[in-house]
């Protein structure tokens, strides 16, 4: 049962250490966007304010889902540690 255990903890750290990783992807894309999204409006500076103003809702929408994103992600990381914290003790424990 203990062996079986490890496993599953070893399995899940490895499966949140994946999630980790597709997130600061996600995060570096989304910066990217971000600064095209200033580039191409810093020339028309008018023609920016107008469409931010129409897309406000939307806008709001992808700020909020970026607020969530980040949220999980700081759980996921709590999560990773008292993951390898668990491994570990549960490691310390089969070795006494």
């Amino acid at each position: 049962m203990k062996k079986n255990y490890q496993n599953l903890l070893k399995q899940r750290l490895e499966y949140y250490l994946e999630w980790k990783s597709d997130f600061q992807d996600w995060f570096k894309h989304q910066e990217i966007n971000e600064k095209a999204k200033i580039r191409f409006y810093e020339n028309k500076k008018f023609f920016g304010l107008i469409i931010n103003f129409y897309f406000i809702p939307l806008n709001l929408y992808k700020y909020l889902k970026k607020k969530r994103a980040q949220h999980i992600y700081h759980r996921v990381l709590i999560n990773i540690d008292v993951l390898k914290e668990e491994l570990k003790d549960e490691i310390t424990n089969n070795k006494i």
